[in-house]
């Protein structure tokens, strides 16, 4: 790591930066640096009714240039479950679509603290449950099997839908493909993990920023600790 980046993330490493204060601020960062190429061939914008009926769960559609599968791929962002839409991912989508040769799904799930635990979970697991049964209200002729991908947060939410389709006896995804997922409860002291004090510091996300998205996405402690919430904690 060069030392202009590393100087970068240490500012952005300050323990006086407080998440819960200023995850607003970040949201309206990330919306104006966003440059959504939205070129009408290859993105096409869906939407999926939450179980309840309730809202409506925003799912965009990236097609590759060259696609060498039918497989259908959901994509789950990630942002600490608070930060981050699928116009800050488009780029990012556009991108995945191209080198795997694949469609991309990304799911707009709701965010907290507006929105805390169960209700993003429940926005991925919807949109999973429905495509997994029916590829063909993708609008993607052909569509067969269905792979769940994320990252950071995202790869949270891909491994705990994956964990209740299995808990619930439903179709399960082909694959989950999990990009540095949140796994665990807990990111302070108590840690069983090593790499958590290593690298939990000077990186731009720490391990006080890391707790406080927890914090947001489910405030009471035992709560964080069910397998949806924190994965590794299953059988």
């Amino acid at each position: 790591m060069n030392a202009l980046t590393k100087m970068i993330l240490k500012i952005f490493s300050s323990p006086k930066i407080d998440m819960q204060e200023s995850y607003k601020s970040v949201r309206k960062f990330q919306e104006l640096m966003a440059t959504p190429q939205k070129e009408n061939y290859r993105i096409l914008d869906r939407k999926i009714y939450s179980e309840d009926l309730t809202h409506e769960i925003p799912v965009r559609i990236f097609r590759p240039e060259e696609k060498i599968s039918d497989e259908l791929v959901l994509f789950f962002h990630g942002g600490g479950w608070v930060t981050g839409s699928i116009d800050t991912y488009t780029r990012d989508c556009i991108q995945l679509a191209d080198e795997l040769g694949r469609t991309i799904l990304a799911v707009d799930y709701l965010k907290a603290p507006e929105n805390p635990f169960p209700a993003g979970f429940d926005d991925c697991y919807r949109v999973t449950d429905v495509l997994i049964n029916q590829p063909e209200l993708s609008g993607i002729t052909g569509a067969t099997e269905l792979i769940v991908m994320g990252n950071s947060a995202g790869g949270n939410l891909a491994a705990a839908v994956s964990l209740r389709l299995r808990n619930e006896g439903k179709l399960l995804p082909k694959k989950q493909i999990l990009i540095n997922p949140v796994t665990f409860w807990n990111h302070d002291e108590r840690s069983p993990f090593p790499s958590v004090e290593e690298n939990g510091y000077d990186y731009g996300l720490t391990n006080k920023k890391m707790q406080e998205y927890m914090e947001m996405y489910e405030p009471h402690e035992v709560a964080r600790q069910s397998p949806y919430i924190s994965p590794i904690m299953t059988d």
